[in-house]
């Protein structure tokens, strides 16, 4: 964890520091494949959802 956020921190300008730990945490409890596998599931539920027959 401190690995990886070492090399972020150093490959971003000031900027980086501007965020908070809090977003850091956030995202330990939410891995990063959380957020494509929810747009999919949206997509294929709304895909059903439009392609169902009536």
């Amino acid at each position: 964890m401190h690995k990886i956020f070492a090399k972020h921190s150093s490959g971003k300008p000031k900027q980086s520091y501007a965020f908070p730990i809090i977003d850091s945490r956030r995202r330990k409890k939410k891995p990063t494949w959380m957020l494509p596998t929810l747009i999919i599931s949206k997509m294929m539920l709304a895909y059903i959802m439009t392609t169902r027959p009536t």
